[in-house]
């Protein structure tokens, strides 16, 4: 292809143009890319804003011109007579488009048809198989699965067994949350959403705010994979996205937790929450880097409240929260709780 595009550019640059869309858009594929991709690409490629949509899947994905995504598209009914649309598929109801303000570019609708048929491919990798997708997904991530039939689901996926994949927990997604429209092998088990994806797909998901990262695995460690992210996913707050890497000893700490017995820094913090009336979330306030005064300005109280709450805090745990090692201490407490109080969560694909 780039010997074609090389001699089509001393002939005719717009032909030249049109061999190197087509070749940009097969790597997308190959690369197993989201959707969320493809019409990116398709809005750099032509600088104009570009979406696609698909009723039937209760799907749409827009980005704008600046190559951001728009959160809350929905497809216009009916398209504008300026903007240019092609159907994804012979038999499909969804279409892409592009949003071209002024006279259409030579190569516009050149990107459509390679975009829909991207997305086409694309849609029938992940929904082609029904319900046995999320099986399949589900047997990969189980310890019980055995190696010849793990082999054969992740080939089935896409996956090599060579490749080296992550494994993203994180709680469970609504069925319109824009992650749902990746192709990234997944599915919801228990209260969680389980994603397998290359490492060069984890910018894909950037957007979830609330996950749990394993450390870079093979096909054949895929269940302690998943382990690892629900244990990072346990230890995040909300906005938080924590690898397991990161925890280093943090993990060894919790294993008393992990395995049933009671931790004692568990036992402190709940302790404390009684007896000050205090929710978690009001102590982690407290565990942020910040004045008594931000503190007080983000739970919308007065600073002198926080000053108050934090001797309370001292006293009942004993130590000094402010100074670097009792800091240290009460974070590593409060992180242990948070923990602790996730293990309510139905979510290892390994139980």
């Amino acid at each position: 292809m780039r010997e074609l595009r090389g001699i089509a550019e001393t002939l005719d640059p717009h032909v030249a143009e049109s061999l190197r869309i087509v070749e940009h858009f097969d790597a997308l594929v190959a690369r197993r890319v989201g959707l969320t991709t493809l019409v990116r690409a398709a809005t750099m490629l032509t600088g104009a804003a570009a979406g696609v949509t698909d009723p039937d899947r209760q799907l749409t994905i827009r980005i704008d011109a600046a190559a951001l995504r728009d959160q809350g598209a929905e497809a216009p009914v009916p398209f504008p007579e300026h903007w240019q649309s092609v159907a994804l598929g012979p038999s499909s109801t969804g279409r892409a488009w592009l949003e071209r303000i002024g006279e259409p570019h030579v190569n516009d609708l050149m990107v459509l048809e390679r975009l829909a048929q991207a997305v086409q491919i694309t849609i029938d990798r992940t929904f082609g198989w029904g319900d046995e997708y999320h099986e399949a997904v589900a047997l990969l991530l189980d310890v019980e699965t055995t190696k010849v039939a793990r082999a054969r689901l992740a080939a089935r996926l896409g996956l090599k067994e060579t490749d080296t994949l992550r494994v993203i927990a994180t709680p469970r997604l609504q069925r319109d949350s824009p992650a749902q429209d990746a192709p990234h092998a997944h599915a919801d088990i228990g209260e969680l959403t389980f994603f397998i994806l290359r490492q060069s797909q984890l910018p894909e998901l950037e957007h979830l705010q609330q996950v749990g990262i394993s450390p870079p695995q093979t096909v054949a460690s895929l269940p302690q994979a998943a382990e690892q992210a629900v244990v990072a996913l346990r230890f995040a707050r909300p906005d938080e996205r924590i690898s397991f890497l990161e925890l280093g000893l943090l993990a060894d700490a919790a294993a008393p937790t992990r395995n049933g017995s009671e931790n004692p820094a568990v036992r402190r913090i709940a302790a404390l929450m009684t007896e000050l009336n205090c929710p978690l979330e009001r102590l982690e306030a407290l565990d942020a880097k910040s004045s008594a005064r931000e503190i007080a300005g983000n739970l919308g109280v007065h600073h002198s409240t926080i000053a108050k709450l934090r001797e309370r805090v001292d006293r009942q745990l004993g130590y000094d929260t402010a100074s670097p090692f009792g800091a240290l201490r009460f974070s590593l407490d409060l992180r242990l709780a948070r923990y602790e109080r996730s293990l309510g969560l139905s979510a290892s694909p390994t139980t």
